[in-house]
């Protein structure tokens, strides 16, 4: 078993992953370490990767309707962020700075997107996952209507792999937490679901 494995099994990933599936996902991941203060991105940039954090601290942070930087999120070894990425790839919503030289396994985007096209299975239960945490990200005291997606899409080349379920709970989520007006629309005129 390779290393990254061992220590996606530290993660909260893993608790939603089974082994064969962790072992999979291990594959599409690389290691990288970031000094202290180093800053990952900033709100309003496309996302571009999903950080798993192995060891050290992580502050996610986003400034407030008066102008004041607000701590959304304190985050250390088996936590994960930057889940918009791999969900919609659209701008983040929170700055992401590290806090102490900080040990990832980091997904980027295109390697989300071969582990997708090989491996929906995997893909899908990520997803599920992802879903979940950017549900409770966006439900974080003082996050406003502004810093709440505009757009979301969900896009993927194969059938099955849960986009009309992520597609419907998002959409009940940030009608629910942005209180603004949400439409979902379903592009699969063929075999949409809702």
């Amino acid at each position: 078993m390779n290393s990254a494995v061992q220590s996606l099994k530290l993660t909260t990933i893993a608790h939603h992953i089974n082994p064969e599936d962790l072992d999979i996902l291990s594959s599409y991941v690389r290691k990288v370490v970031f000094r202290a203060d180093t800053l990952l991105y900033r709100a309003g940039n496309p996302a571009e990767a999903l950080y798993i954090i192995f060891h050290g601290r992580a502050e996610l942070t986003h400034v407030d309707d008066n102008g004041n930087r607000v701590v959304a999120s304190r985050l250390s070894n088996g936590d994960f962020f930057g889940e918009r990425a791999l969900l919609d790839g659209a701008e983040s919503a929170f700055t992401a700075m590290c806090l102490d030289d900080t040990t990832f396994y980091v997904l980027e985007l295109s390697q989300y997107r071969k582990l997708r096209n090989s491996n929906p299975r995997v893909a899908a239960k990520l997803l599920g996952l992802l879903s979940d945490k950017m549900r409770q990200r966006l439900m974080s005291p003082g996050i406003s209507n502004a810093s709440c997606p505009k757009i979301v899409t969900f896009f993927s080349a194969k059938d099955g792999v849960g986009k009309s379920f992520l597609a419907a709970n998002f959409a009940a989520v940030a009608a629910k937490n942005c209180k603004a007006k949400v439409s979902l629309v379903e592009l699969d005129l063929q075999f949409g679901n809702i």
